[in-house]
């Protein structure tokens, strides 16, 4: 018996498509409603339109999927590609054909879940019968995959670490997902431990930033997504969430409440009318900063820096002072300092930098110092070169004499700084006092090429970026210090410009910087080095004159 399609009613409501039985069987459906009739005229069950439900795969019981509900790779999930290394090499010898975009968006293809099905079997429970009550009377929840299980490859050991107790608090939404609250310690343990100079129970990116971060909701995005990015970079593979899509919903999310926040923040005439989102504003900036340093692809942390910039100032310029904040605020008004006197090196913008007096006084601890005398020096450098040599001048700045004698007194007070942390041994002391005395001689060296002619200056320039190398080479380990080195090194690279022994050097010292810390910060600072390394000393007298032009044709790099 057969039906012609031409004999049904047109009039009658038809399906959208037809039924996955005619389908299989590669017959035209009629598609009548509520099944097909080809079915019904053959006694076959028809399975309809609808959607179609399946029992997820039970746990495997033998072989290497035992005990496991979905199949996990042993390979990353995203190739490492050879670690830090091959992947920095990769970025300085080929161009890219196109720039990544630095945002994307919740419903980005890079989704942070196991399976492409998670997500739709999670979404289909609603369709299902009410869950069975327990004992009590109370429905039972829908039990979902433990994710966190796929996390791995860090140990959770550091001895500073605040281990928060997530069980015996409110928690803020993003903390709702388990992934986040297991990715919260590993910032907790892991990411935050590469902040500091050397790390300690005073390391404030730790005790000052996570209970920060959990009263601040875009703070703690913003940690969230760099901890996400971090572990990504470091191991080659996405973190799992079980409610959040990734990384990028993070950043979306918390650039949307702190433009939001900033915007409440700079219409108020009170300022610190709340003291925890004045702090969490610029807290959130700085870890946006750091963000954009993991990947090194993205010219975001200009944005995120000017923003920076700007409440600083307007927390410490008159008729404000810094002696009105708090102790969180202070720290992070110095990570600011900090941060600008870093970028203000290497970045020709016109802006004023953030000037050293911002920081209150009982702050003033290891490398502020030499820090404000690096923000004088490079204030002097963009005078001078916007009024010529009678531009304004630190006193200091006169001549050699004075400028080492300037540094050295500083070096003397920085020694002293070494009772403030808990070194080991005599051996970790002696591996401080060398960080201190490389910041120094690069100091010193950064002076000279701001100050002197190249030509009368040579000779000492020579003998600093050598004195810095050789107190490099003097430590026992570098272990956990090894991001302290960066600048100075790179100062010291632009003084190799012919010694391809020295530019090697400096090249092995930023890859195994990098894969210490799995951030690849260094790639834009090792890649204007190859280009400066590629002029003759004629035609470019100075690596400020090439990172000035470039920053006319707007790039613009960080060193960090």
């Amino acid at each position: 018996m057969s039906l012609r399609i031409s004999s049904l009613d047109p009039s009658e409501p038809r399906a959208s498509k037809d039924c996955r039985l005619c389908n299989r069987r590669r017959i035209k459906c009629d598609r009548s409603l509520p099944t097909c009739r080809k079915c019904d005229l053959r006694s076959l069950d028809c399975p309809g339109y609808g959607l179609r439900i399946r029992w997820d795969q039970g746990v495997a019981s033998r072989g290497k999927l035992s005990g496991k509900a979905l199949p996990i790779e042993d390979s990353p999930a995203v190739k490492p590609g050879a670690p830090i290394r091959a992947h920095a090499e990769s970025v300085l010898h080929a161009a890219p054909t196109c720039a990544p975009s630095p945002v994307a968006t919740a419903s980005s293809s890079s989704s942070s879940h196991p399976s492409p099905g998670a997500s739709a079997r999670m979404a289909i429970s609603s369709l299902l019968s009410p869950p069975i009550p327990d004992d009590n009377g109370q429905p039972s929840l829908p039990k979902t995959p433990d994710y966190t299980q796929y996390n791995a490859g860090f140990d959770l050991n550091n001895p500073y670490a605040l281990n928060v107790d997530f069980g015996n608090r409110p928690l803020l939404p993003p903390l709702r997902d388990p992934c986040a609250q297991q990715l919260l310690n590993y910032y907790d343990h892991i990411v935050s431990a590469t902040f500091p100079w050397i790390e300690g129970p005073d390391n404030h990116w730790r005790t000052v930033m996570i209970p920060l971060a959990l009263e601040c909701q875009s703070l703690l995005l913003a940690l969230l997504a760099m901890a996400a990015e971090a572990y990504q970079s470091k191991t080659g593979r996405e973190w799992y969430f079980q409610f959040i899509s990734g990384p990028a919903q993070l950043r979306t999310e918390c650039i949307q409440l702190l433009a939001h926040d900033l915007h409440a923040e700079m219409t108020d005439e009170q300022t610190f009318g709340n003291v925890t989102k004045s702090s969490g504003i610029l807290a959130t900036i700085l870890a946006l900063c750091n963000l954009e340093m993991i990947k090194s692809d993205s010219a975001l942390w200009r944005v995120h820096w000017s923003a920076a910039r700007t409440i600083t100032r307007r927390w410490t310029m008159p008729p404000r002072s810094p002696t009105s904040l708090d102790y969180n605020c202070r720290f992070l008004v110095v990570d600011a300092f900090f941060y600008d006197a870093f970028a203000s090196t290497t970045t020709f913008d016109g802006n004023t930098p953030i000037p050293g007096e911002v920081v209150h006084p009982d702050d003033v601890d290891i490398f502020i110092e030499y820090f404000q005398l690096i923000q004088q020096i490079t204030s002097a450098e963009r005078s001078r070169h916007e009024s010529g040599a009678g531009g304004d001048t630190a006193d200091f700045l006169r001549s050699k004499t004075s400028i080492r004698q300037e540094f050295e007194a500083a070096r003397l007070r920085n020694k002293r700084f070494d009772t403030l942390f808990q070194l080991a041994s005599q051996e970790r002391r002696h591996d401080f006092n060398a960080v201190i005395d490389m910041f120094h001689f690069a100091g010193i060296l950064y002076a000279y090429q701001v100050m002197l002619s190249p030509r009368d200056s040579e000779a000492a320039r020579q003998e600093c970026a050598e004195t810095v190398v050789e107190c490099r080479k003097q430590m026992h380990s570098v272990q956990g210090i090894q991001h302290d080195f960066v600048w100075p090194l790179f100062l010291v690279g632009t003084e190799a410009r012919g010694n391809a022994e020295l530019q090697q050097y400096i090249e092995q010292e930023f890859f195994d910087a990098m894969l210490q810390t799995g951030w690849r910060n260094c790639v834009p600072a090792l890649e204007f080095l190859r280009r400066f390394w590629r002029t003759r000393e004629g035609e470019m007298v100075s690596w400020m004159r090439l990172a000035r032009e470039e920053s006319k044709r707007g790039y613009k790099f960080l060193v960090v």
